[in-house]
C-alpha cells in the first residue's frame, strides 16, 4: 500500500479531526455536572441527532452543482429570508469557535513550554497558536487536508494513550443518576463538541463528491469523533474522583506526574486541526458567498476572531455552551430545512413522508437547545 492516503479515508480523518477540537476538553466537567447516565444518553442521542443533520448537509452539497458553504446554499435554497440568518448565524459559530481554539491552544502551549522551563506570558502563547494556524490556512485544501489526516491520526493516538494512563485512576462509584435539574445543561457543550457542519464541504471535495464515499467518510468520521470524544470525557471525569476539571491545569493533573505532557500535546493536535478547518471553511465562505477577494477574505477569516478574542470574555465553558446551543441549532436548523425542500419533492409518497417527517423531528430537537439557551425560562 502507497503511504499516500487514500481520499475516502482522508475524508473520514478530515471529518474526524475537524470534530474533535476543543470541545473535547469540555467534555469532562459536562458529565461532572449531570452525571455519567443522563450525559452518555444525551450525548449519544446527540451523537445521532448530529449524524443524521451532517447526512442531510451532505445531501444539500450534492445536489447543488456550485461549491459554496451554508450561507450560498440557504441563499440557493430558502432566498434572501435564509440567506440573511444564515448570515448571522453561521459566520458568527465559525469564528466563536476559532476565539475558543485561540485560548485553548494558547494554554496548551503555554504549559509545554513551562514543562521546558519557558516561561512567557499565556498571550503570546496564543497568538503563536493563532500566528500557526493562519500560516498553514493560506495553504491549499489538499496541503490542509494531507496535514489534518496525519495530525489527527496522531490525535487519535493520543486520546487512546491518555485514557489508558487515566483508566487504573477511575472511580466507578461516581457513575450516578445525577441531578434531574440539570440534565439538559450540557445540551450546547455536547452539540459544539459533535458538531462538523463547517467541514462538510471540503470532505465531500475529498471523497470526489461520490454520493456513496461522502456518506460513509460522513458518517463514520463523525461516529468515530463521538466515540472517542465520550470515552475521553467519562473517563477523565471518573478519573477525576469528584475533583473540578475545568481547567487545562485540572486536566493535566488527572495523570500522572510523568505523563503531564500528554494532555497538552493532545490538546494542542485536537486544536489546531480543528482551527485549521473552521478558518478554512470561513475563508471559503467569505470568498464563494460573499464574493470577496481570495486575499480579503483570508485576512477577514483570520483577523476577525484574533480581534475579538482581545475584546470578548476569555470563559472557554460558557462560549462553547453558548455557541454550541445557539449558532450550532440555528445552522441545523437551517440545513434541516434545506433538505425538508428536497425531500418534499421525492416521487415515493411513503418515502416523502418518513423523510418529511423526520426532518421535521431532527429540526425540532435543536430549536429545542435555542430555546433552553436563550429562553431557560420558558422550559
Amino acid at each position: 500500500m502507497s503511504w499516500r492516503i487514500r481520499p475516502f479515508t482522508r475524508a473520514i480523518l478530515l471529518v474526524a479531526g475537524s470534530i474533535i477540537g476543543a470541545g473535547i476538553f469540555g467534555l469532562p466537567a459536562a458529565f461532572a455536572e449531570v452525571g455519567f447516565w443522563p450525559g452518555t444518553i444525551l450525548f449519544f442521542f446527540l451523537s445521532g441527532v448530529v449524524v443524521a443533520t451532517h447526512l442531510m448537509y451532505t445531501e444539500v452539497i450534492l445536489a447543488s452543482k456550485k461549491k459554496m458553504r451554508l450561507t450560498g446554499y440557504a441563499n440557493e435554497g430558502l432566498g434572501k429570508m435564509g440567506f440573511r440568518l444564515a448570515t448571522i448565524s453561521y459566520p458568527l459559530q465559525l469564528i466563536g469557535a476559532c476565539i475558543a481554539y485561540i485560548i485553548l491552544g494558547g494554554e496548551f502551549i503555554n504549559v509545554l513550554m513551562q514543562q521546558a522551563g519557558v516561561n512567557i506570558a499565556l498571550p503570546f502563547w496564543q497568538l503563536v497558536f493563532w500566528l500557526l494556524g493562519a500560516i498553514i490556512v493560506l495553504y491549499s485544501l489538499k496541503f490542509v487536508s494531507l496535514f489534518e489526516s496525519w495530525a489527527t491520526t496522531f490525535l487519535l493516538l493520543a486520546i487512546i494513550i491518555a485514557v489508558t494512563v487515566a483508566f487504573p485512576f477511575v472511580e466507578f462509584s461516581n457513575i450516578q443518576l445525577g441531578n434531574p435539574n440539570v440534565w439538559f445543561a450540557p445540551f450546547g457543550i455536547f452539540l459544539f463538541s459533535l458538531s462538523g457542519l463547517s467541514v462538510m464541504s471540503e470532505a465531500v471535495e475529498v471523497a470526489g463528491r461520490k454520493r456513496m464515499h461522502a456518506y460513509g467518510a460522513v458518517t463514520v468520521g463523525t461516529l468515530i469523533a463521538a466515540l472517542f470524544s465520550w470515552v475521553f470525557g467519562v473517563t477523565l471525569y471518573l478519573a477525576a474522583r469528584g475533583f473540578q476539571i475545568t481547567s487545562t491545569h485540572d486536566l493535566i493533573s488527572v495523570l500522572p506526574v510523568e505523563w503531564s505532557w500528554l494532555i497538552p500535546i493532545l490538546g494542542f493536535l485536537a486544536v489546531i486541526t480543528s482551527f485549521i478547518a473552521i478558518s478554512e471553511d470561513l475563508e471559503a465562505t467569505l470568498h464563494a458567498d460573499y464574493k470577496l477577494e481570495p486575499k480579503i477574505a483570508s485576512a477577514v477569516a483570520l483577523l476577525t476572531p484574533l480581534i475579538l478574542y482581545i475584546l470578548v470574555t476569555r470563559d472557554f465553558l460558557a462560549t462553547i455552551s453558548f455557541v454550541g446551543s445557539v449558532f450550532v441549532g440555528m445552522n441545523a436548523i437551517i440545513v434541516c430545512l434545506l433538505a425538508w425542500k428536497i425531500v418534499t419533492h421525492y416521487k415515493r409518497p411513503v418515502i416523502r413522508t418518513l423523510a418529511s417527517t423526520f426532518t421535521i423531528f431532527i429540526m425540532s430537537v435543536f430549536i429545542f437547545g435555542v430555546i433552553l439557551k436563550l429562553f431557560p425560562a420558558i422550559l
